[in-house]
């Protein structure tokens, strides 16, 4: 992640020398424990913007995500089971959802604001070798911007 002189905040983009701008998503610092349990490491930002870019970019090569803003706290929802023999719990499933905006440009230069519901849900977390990461790309309303 890279910042400005004015304090914005960036991610490289998958294009590039392309850059995106980010904001938002301090609200989801203190759950940083829990995004690791997805297995993609602690630098959530950088993953989760080229994730949306996958998405993006798989519907139109030529676009080009400008900015995405975290509307809010992430969603997250656990299951636990218990181990009979400690009685510690142990997470099996995580579901995470991230109420996004974002601003594209597509290919003809039109810029696109879209509201997103992004989320993953991790499943078998305790099980060696068969935890599975699905994703989930929403889009839930857009406008051209004027």
């Amino acid at each position: 992640m890279e910042s400005s002189n004015s304090g914005r905040q960036f991610v490289k983009s998958l294009h590039i020398p392309e850059r995106i701008e980010l904001s938002g998503f301090e609200a989801a610092d203190d759950s940083v424990h829990m995004l690791e349990w997805m297995g993609r490491g602690s630098g959530f930002r950088q993953f989760v913007i080229n994730d949306i870019e996958v998405e993006l970019y798989s519907q139109n090569a030529n676009a080009q995500l400008l900015s995405v803003n975290c509307k809010a706290k992430p969603n997250f929802e656990t299951t636990m089971k218990v181990d009979e023999n400690t009685q510690n719990g142990v997470v099996t499933r995580l579901f995470v959802k991230f109420p996004i905006s974002l601003r594209v440009r597509t290919a003809n230069t039109t810029i696109w604001r879209l509201d997103v519901e992004h989320s993953y849900q991790a499943t078998n977390i305790d099980v060696p070798g068969e935890f599975q990461l699905r994703l989930n790309f929403a889009i839930i309303g857009n406008q051209i911007e004027a």
